[in-house]
């Protein structure tokens, strides 16, 4: 059955790897993508990724899956699948031991890693960032990258993660600050402890005794890496488990138990090369060469380094494959066979030769990367003092605006309360011209009265008086009626035109048939005056006066009785 699941597995892989391969064929060819459709891929995408994630060896087809998962994450912008097979694809990179591949990857796609918005996916990547630079001892790129993971996995609780990055951060320590480096693991392993992790709680206690062995502390060092050792029996892990036995075996080494050492790491050769870790297996394969070498016992020791020098030239290991060839030099050397010492020793120096080409290569393209991490972080700190300074301009446009607004809204203000101060001195002035207008009309209308009054008396008391008084009384009356028609209606009309100024005009522009009578008598009834006050003013009877306000009525088209001629005039 097992073996069965074994050769369905990678069938099952290549089948979705070509439907995503498919899919991302047909959406490049499209100019729109269906939302349908992209919930599909999305969804296959994820898929795979996990199952990518579950690899702990690298090949070059798993390499070149999540390199397609990424351009195709890439062409449908999702966010996700972005951030996971990038992550993926520099795990895979980093466990093959492609550092310079994998710095390359970094340098192109910076630009794309940094513009992920969800700091879960940014800091997944980021923290794989973190682990490459680890592993090349590039202590600031490292510890610069790993803090902003821990920093996330702080605030967010997430503490297997939390004890995960603590443990990294240790061994960044390891080779500069022994003290910081336990502390580190110290934290990471209580936070393993309070969370039961078993797997977290070895990996801490096999990092604390790599401290212990560094200083010597041999059987302080044994004592966890066998309490690391049980756990990791207990819980099956056992690549972890072959690890904590080859530090042990490198205790004995280091305590010239060269014949214990050797049991171990012969051991440990059976382990690693059942779980195909290459690289693990052709280290032990240079341990159990030096320490054959070690106690003189040369043949065995050259087998040993020829394997390792092997398996370095075949998977591209060549710290590996240079430490086989020193091997092999010094055994041949001290065998006296001098053409194949010179042969491995010639070996030995092209390797340096490509490592230390290699390690140029990083370097410049761990400048490259910090150049263009520099370049986007002051892009950034750019975008981020143009949009204070757009906001800062903004918000002073707004209070010159707002300014602006008040003054203008109180330039307004006071020109409304001068206006009505105006209006009311004028309304005031009117309300006054009104009052003497009203005034001058009352007196008149007495005046006349009594006016009316004498004449109609002299004309009464006439038969009375004697012939040579006749033209007295005649003359008197004449006086009178003369005042009463001519005056009267010039004062009346001097002070009507104060109040109604435009009144006449605009009586003439509609009505232009009007008789002068006609348009005095509108005057009065402006005014709201009866027509026994009309009769007293002009002298005439009120009958003259009721049939002058018929003849006006037809004049003015109103042949509604309701509609009264003071309203229309009003209108005016």
């Amino acid at each position: 059955m097992k073996q069965f699941l074994a050769n369905i597995y990678p069938l099952s892989m290549g089948l979705s790897m070509a439907l995503i391969l498919v899919v991302f064929v047909v959406a490049c060819s499209e100019n729109k993508f269906d939302l349908s459709k992209a919930q599909i891929t999305t969804h296959q995408i994820d898929s795979l990724n996990t199952l990518i994630s579950e690899q702990e060896n690298a090949d070059i087809e798993i390499v070149k899956r999540a390199d397609s998962l990424f351009k195709l994450s890439l062409a449908l912008g999702y966010e996700k699948g972005i951030a996971e097979s990038a992550s993926q694809k520099i795990r895979l990179l980093r466990k093959d031991y492609q550092y310079d591949v994998a710095l390359q990857f970094i340098t192109e796609s910076m630009e794309l890693l940094h513009e992920i918005n969800d700091p879960f996916y940014q800091v997944m990547v980021y923290e794989e960032i973190g682990l490459l630079y680890l592993d090349i001892d590039d202590f600031d790129q490292a510890y610069s990258y790993l803090t902003l993971a821990f920093t996330y996995y702080e605030k967010n609780n997430k503490l297997k993660k939390k004890s995960y990055i603590l443990s990294r951060i240790g061994i960044l320590f390891k080779n500069n600050d022994l003290k910081k480096s336990k502390e580190y693991y110290q934290k990471s392993l209580d936070i393993s402890i309070e969370i039961n992790d078993s797997a977290g709680i070895a990996r801490d206690l096999n990092n604390i005794a790599l401290i212990y062995q560094k200083q010597k502390t041999f059987d302080t060092a044994r004592v966890y890496y066998k309490q690391a050792m049980r756990i990791n029996e207990r819980t099956g892990n056992w690549n972890y488990y072959a690890t904590n036995l080859l530090n042990l075996a490198n205790i004995e080494k280091q305590n010239d138990n060269f014949e214990e050492s050797i049991k171990l790491y012969t051991q440990l050769t059976y382990a690693f090369d059942s779980l195909n870790e290459k690289n693990k297996y052709a280290l032990v394969l240079l341990h159990l060469g030096e320490a054959n070498l070690k106690i003189n016992n040369y043949k065995k020791a050259i087998s040993y380094f020829a394997i390792a020098d092997s398996l370095g030239e075949k998977f591209n290991f060549t710290s590996i494959e240079r430490n086989g060839n020193w091997g092999l030099y010094y055994c041949y050397k001290q065998l006296g066979e001098s053409d194949l010492a010179i042969k491995y020793l010639e070996e030995q120096h092209k390797l340096d030769d490509i490592l230390r080409a290699k390690r140029n290569y990083q370097e410049l393209t761990r400048l490259e990367l910090q150049f263009k991490n520099d370049q986007l972080a002051k892009q950034k700190m750019w975008d981020q003092q143009k949009q204070k300074f757009i906001l800062y301009f903004a918000l002073a446009l707004l209070l010159f605006f707002v300014a602006f607004l008040f003054q203008l809204f109180r330039k307004q203000k006071l020109k409304i309360a001068k206006e009505k101060l105006e209006h009311k001195v004028l309304q005031n002035e009117l309300d006054g011209k009104e009052r003497e207008l009203t005034s001058f009309v009352l007196n008149m209308i007495r005046l006349n009265e009594k006016k009316v009054g004498i004449i109609t008396y002299l004309k009464k008391q006439r038969p009375r008086l004697k012939m040579e008084n006749h033209d007295v009384i005649d003359t008197a009356i004449r006086d009178l009626e003369y005042d009463q028609d001519a005056q009267v209606w010039e004062e009346f009309e001097m002070r009507f035109n104060k109040v109604n100024s435009e009144f006449y005009q605009k009586l003439a522009a509609r009505f232009p048939e009007l008789t002068l009578n006609e348009k005095r008598l509108c005057a009065f009834l402006l005014l709201n005056m009866t027509t026994k006050e009309i009769s007293s003013i002009t002298g005439q009877s009120t009958e003259a006066i009721g049939k002058a306000r018929t003849r006006l009525r037809k004049k003015l088209g109103l042949t509604n009785h309701d509609e009264s001629i003071a309203a229309i005039l009003s209108s005016l």
